[in-house]
This record gives structure tokens, C-alpha cells and sequence, in this order.
């Protein structure tokens, strides 16, 4: 299956995936030591005391190799509570 690749807005150029690394996965030396797929949330959801904040999708990055602009997209995985 082959995955749409954005073009730049600014120079036109085709844009790259990336992965963003988040360093929340701590180490001894204050760098984040995996990949975590970065998620987004209904911008009223909430922690409860047993459950995460619920996700609605994640993520995917992409970076222009010319002018070095970085471009996120979200992919919704299940539609937002009524």
C-alpha cells in the first residue's frame, strides 16, 4: 500500500515522513531511549483514576528536505463521542 506524501506549502518541494522522539521514556541520561507514537485527544477528555486520557488517533510527521518545514496530520482511529 503506498502512503500519500505531502507536498510543501511554502516551496513545493515533496515532503518526508519523519518520527518525532519524544524523551518522556527517560534514561540515565535524560534521553528518551524508544519510539512512542505520539496520540491526540477531544480537548475535554480527562483522566480518570483507572483509564489514560482516551486517544481519538495519532500522529504521523513529515519534514520538507528544502526549507525544513514540519507538517503533523492526525488519523483519527474512532469517531469523537457524541
Amino acid at each position: 500500500m503506498s502512503e500519500h506524501v505531502p507536498e510543501c506549502p511554502d516551496c513545493k518541494s515533496a515532503m518526508q515522513p519523519i518520527k518525532i522522539i519524544d524523551a518522556t521514556d527517560g534514561s540515565w541520561d535524560g534521553k528518551g531511549t524508544s519510539h512512542v507514537p505520539l496520540a491526540y485527544a477531544a480537548p475535554d477528555a480527562r483522566r480518570s483514576f483507572f483509564s489514560k486520557i482516551p486517544a481519538m488517533g495519532f500522529l504521523t510527521g513529515f519534514i520538507c528536505p528544502a526549507c525544513g518545514r514540519v507538517i503533523l496530520y492526525g488519523q483519527q482511529v474512532k469517531p469523537p463521542a457524541p
